[in-house]
């Protein structure tokens, strides 16, 4: 599985309320390049418009059973992820970082900064050689909604898979991080929030995209391990 996916699906618990129809608009600084996402959700399903170094690509992700497509808009590709194949490669990589879900609670520092328009708490976590710094906001309109929502998504498929503090505690949701992992840092700063309807046709691979297979690894050769 690429690497921009699997980004991209670390950190829809990061920039997805669910509850009503959402659009949120984020801006992602990544060890892969600069990107930015607009997230859309709708009940169960979520769809995440990327764009960057590898061009305009989107993701829909069923967050009851964790399967995802892949959407690759220049060569209308779709490449569809059973949740199970998610599920182990974000294992992966929590267990490469050293990471442990089970850690204490996030930390209030008592520092105030603005995200925007949103008047911020900065918090902060660490699990193992993972850290990470959270702006939480305290003016989000309909913010238990956004706080319901992340509990919500991770309580589902990706449940085992979420590296961070419970967030539900916390006093807003969170609208900037700033996480290390592995000795990568990842920044992500939501610049807008609204509640509209979806077409659901959206959460849909277009007709006139090609399904593509997943990539498999190579056969090992006889008397030899797989890699």
């Amino acid at each position: 599985m690429n690497k921009p996916l699997l980004s991209a699906l670390a950190l829809v618990a990061c920039v997805l309320p669910a509850r009503a129809d959402w659009v949120i608009d984020s801006d992602v600084d990544t060890a892969q390049g600069k990107m930015s996402i607009t997230a859309k959700l709708q009940g169960e399903r979520a769809r995440l418009d990327m764009n960057g170094p590898q061009g305009a690509m989107s993701t829909i992700v069923d967050s009851k059973t964790g399967d995802s497509t892949q959407l690759m808009h220049a060569q209308k590709l779709a490449m569809s992820v059973p949740g199970s194949m998610v599920k182990q490669q974000i294992e992966a990589m929590k267990k490469a970082a050293g990471a442990d879900a089970t850690s204490e609670d996030a930390k209030a520092t008592g520092q105030k900064e603005k995200v925007g328009a949103w008047d911020c708490e900065i918090y902060t976590w660490a699990s193992g050689t993972t850290s990470a710094k959270l702006w939480v906001a305290s003016n989000v309109a309909n913010g238990d909604q956004l706080k319901a929502a992340v509990g919500k998504l991770k309580s589902g498929a990706f449940g085992r898979t979420q590296v961070g503090p419970d967030e539900s505690k916390l006093p807003g949701p969170v609208v900037r991080s700033e996480t290390t992992a592995g000795g990568q840092t990842t920044k992500m700063t939501v610049s807008a929030l609204k509640e509209e309807k979806l077409d659901p046709s959206i959460f849909a691979v277009p007709a006139d995209y090609k399904t593509m297979a997943l990539p498999t690894a190579p056969a090992a050769a006889p008397g030899k391990p797989a890699k």
